[in-house]
């Protein structure tokens, strides 16, 4: 949240794991979108798409990634939420 507070002009994208020590995934997605609610968040998770979006039923994230996943999906991914920028 740091990072992101310090440098949000030059992330455009966001990739958040579900779990993290410390704090957990769906506290600093609140987080993230409070500092900027158009910001894209993919959520990596290794529950399925269902399970995840089910937490986020007030503010779904812009996509979800099963863990584990490919570089090449994390690519698609991302190239799908930019497509239309």
């Amino acid at each position: 949240l740091d990072q992101f507070a310090e440098h949000r002009e030059s992330i455009g994208c966001v990739v958040l794991d579900l779990t993290m020590p410390g704090m957990d995934g769906k506290e600093a997605f609140k987080k993230l979108r409070a500092l900027n609610p158009e910001l894209p968040i993919i959520i990596a998770s290794g529950l399925s798409v269902g399970q995840v979006i089910g937490q986020f039923e007030d503010m779904p994230p812009t996509s979800v990634i099963q863990k584990p996943y490919q570089i090449a999906d994390l690519s698609t991914t991302i190239q799908e939420i930019f497509k239309d920028s």
